[in-house]
């Protein structure tokens, strides 16, 4: 059944109690409690969060703000947000579930729709009508502008591809973000995997993951619906060794719906760094499945996967050497396509073609050198794999506890110069 947007503005223009007279047509707009209502766009905000209504829920929505907190039945709402159509008990009750869902928040969590036993449903909170002519109240301008959004982009794609001094320069772009929109939640997310990042790949320090959880609380402060909030408290808690509150802010983030991968791919990594490889796999594939750059999982899932089950690691090996080939020959130049290449067709078994990947002479400072130690270390060639550690050493690579957990590896773990090199890890 779809409810047209006219049905709901007959509903809410043919009713008393609420003094709506100067609202009409598809400009209708209204507050329950601390949310104000766009029938027309089907939107609903509080001031930081933005969320939409199906036709459906924003018809029963209507009918119950036009009573003002009285109770309506379940006779009177199917009547008039189904009235052609017969439905049952269901399709209410669907709709009023949606109702409370959009409307829970950290502050909120009973949501706004009362039920009254027997009887029907009703509002818990006031209801006021807004004069549509009116420009929104200032509570109601996005968190985040479309040119700090645009910056976010922007880090996160520059992290992706790779290019030398990515993490520095994804820091910057946050920071700029952060610095426009101060209240966005995606934008303090963001920072704060962009410092994790730098902390652990782009030559800065421990003072940067600290700065990462602290960017990180305040993206669940200022959006604790955010999904990718709750993903960065996660990632930020993990880097810090803080595994039990690390599980329950990647557990959050799940619960809220993880739309874009991204939170199931940080749950992966932290994940792997703990040694907990099957959850890591499990969780990287699950990431595969969403995000737009499906080797970067892969890899990961992969690598995971080697451990528990080797013929599975190099299928899904093989899966990501698929997708690389698809996105170099899209983009030839692109950085961690180039240095994933190699190391994946390591792990699919097919040990010359990853030998004639790993000879390239690829571009410097990328973060991503660390994986010519994954490639080289699975070919057997123990001298190139510890000259490309010290390199990513070097090139401020700082993540020990990763590299202790990285089964691409073991061929090196024995020689005094791995030894040597982690000591030096250890001590940055």
């Amino acid at each position: 059944m779809h409810v047209t947007m006219s049905t709901a503005m007959t509903l809410f223009d043919h009713t008393q109690g609420m003094h709506i007279a100067d609202l009409n047509g598809e400009d209708a707009r209204f507050k329950v409690g601390e949310w104000h209502v766009d029938v027309s766009a089907r939107q609903v905000t509080n001031g930081q969060i933005l969320r939409s209504l199906s036709p459906r829920a924003m018809g029963v929505l209507v009918c119950l703000a036009r009573a003002e907190g009285r109770v309506v039945t379940r006779d009177t709402l199917l009547a008039s947000v189904w009235p052609d159509v017969t439905v049952g008990d269901e399709s209410l009750t669907q709709a009023v579930a949606e109702l409370r869902k959009v409307f829970r928040t950290k502050r909120t969590v009973s949501g706004i729709v009362g039920t009254v036993p027997k009887r029907g449903y009703r509002l818990l909170v006031p209801v006021e009508a807004q004069n549509a002519a009116l420009d929104l109240a200032d509570d109601c301008v996005p968190a985040i502008s479309m040119e700090a959004y645009a910056l976010v982009l922007e880090a996160k794609n520059a992290w992706v591809r790779a290019e030398p001094n990515a993490a520095a320069h994804a820091v910057a772009l946050c920071r700029e973000a952060a610095a426009i929109s101060p209240r966005a939640a995606v934008a303090q997310a963001q920072l704060s995997i962009a410092l994790a990042h730098f902390g652990l790949y782009g030559g800065g320090s421990n003072d940067d993951l600290v700065d990462a959880l602290d960017a990180a609380v305040q993206a669940v402060q200022w959006g604790p619906d955010a999904p990718l909030a709750h993903a960065a408290h996660g990632f930020a808690l993990s880097v810090l060794s803080r595994t039990d509150v690390s599980e329950i802010a990647f557990a959050r983030c799940f619960e809220l719906g993880d739309a874009d991968g991204e939170g199931h791919y940080l749950a992966a990594r932290a994940s792997f760094a703990e040694g907990r490889y099957r959850s890591a796999a499990s969780l990287a594939l699950k990431s595969a499945d969403l995000v737009a750059d499906v080797p970067r999982p892969l890899f990961l899932a992969a690598r995971a996967a080697k451990r528990i089950d080797p013929v599975l690691g190099c299928r899904i090996a093989h899966s990501c050497c698929r997708h690389l080939d698809q996105r170099l020959s899209t983009d030839p130049h692109e950085l961690r396509s180039r240095y994933t290449m190699g190391p994946a067709l390591a792990l699919a078994s097919e040990r010359d073609p990853a030998h004639e990947w790993l000879a390239q002479s690829l571009d410097g400072g990328s973060v991503c050198g660390i994986h010519n130690v994954f490639g080289y270390a699975s070919i057997d060639n123990v001298d190139a794999g510890l000259n490309s550690l010290e390199e990513a050493i070097d090139g401020g690579y700082r993540d020990l506890r990763w590299l202790m957990r990285e089964p691409m590896v073991e061929r090196l773990k024995d020689q005094p110069r791995f030894e040597q090199l982690t000591r030096t890890l250890q001590a940055a």
